[in-house]
């Protein structure tokens, strides 16, 4: 019988609750990194790239080095999802200390921001800076998964996700983002494209969907 380690323990329940309060399904919640199968050079890319931007993350090891966010694009069923809620167990079960994550998904975000920002008379009563501040403050990774699935439906749901963009340009906070839209197509001003492409590097997992029979 194993000895108790309260540490582990520890991790355990903090992995836990961030599953649940980001929403993360049932089907991701074990999902790791040696689970996801590489049968390409494509794939191996990918994966290193992650697995160096995770560790570069945990270390705080930035250096000069602008490229604080990473992307995950590419055709659905290419494992995007699986990799992001792996990152996610690595980063809290792994390393010298503890770190703390927060997985949304990309139209859960914008509700919770709005929600955030809003007061009962359905008047602005927060700036939304400091909403993004209260949600993704003092973490040390935020994962976004599903982003642009649901276009933006007003010139204030644009404004909001250029809040929370803007926000962590500004603290120069790790960021990692699922989507199946190229950068170049994602519906933001010129502006925000420039902050956006500054920050990001870009996966591309273009290979076919593993649900239809591809390679995951």
């Amino acid at each position: 019988m194993n000895a108790p380690n309260p540490e582990r323990e520890r991790r355990a329940a903090a992995l836990s609750e961030a599953y649940r309060q980001g929403g993360v399904g049932t089907q991701y919640r074990a999902k790791t990194f040696k689970g996801y199968i590489i049968e390409n050079e494509a794939q191996q890319k990918a994966m290193k790239t992650l697995k160096k931007y995770l560790t570069t993350a945990m270390n705080d090891a930035w250096g000069d080095d602008q490229r604080r966010w990473l992307l995950l694009q590419g055709n659905t069923g290419t494992g995007k999802t699986h990799l992001l809620a792996a990152s996610m167990r690595a980063i809290i079960l792994s390393g010298r200390r503890m770190h703390r994550c927060c997985y949304r998904e990309g139209g859960e975000l914008v509700r919770l921001l709005k929600s955030g920002a809003f007061g009962k008379e359905s008047q602005v009563s927060r700036p939304l800076h400091q909403v993004v501040h209260a949600l993704f403050g003092g973490m040390d990774l935020a994962l976004i998964d599903d982003l642009w699935v649901t276009p933006p439906k007003t010139e204030y749901d644009k404004e909001v996700l250029f809040s929370f963009f803007n926000t962590l340009y500004g603290s120069g906070q790790p960021l990692v983002m699922v989507s199946n839209l190229p950068l170049a197509k994602w519906p933001v001003g010129q502006r925000e494209m420039s902050r956006i492409k500054e920050r990001t590097t870009v996966v591309e997992m273009m290979w076919a969907d593993h649900r239809q029979g591809g390679l995951i």
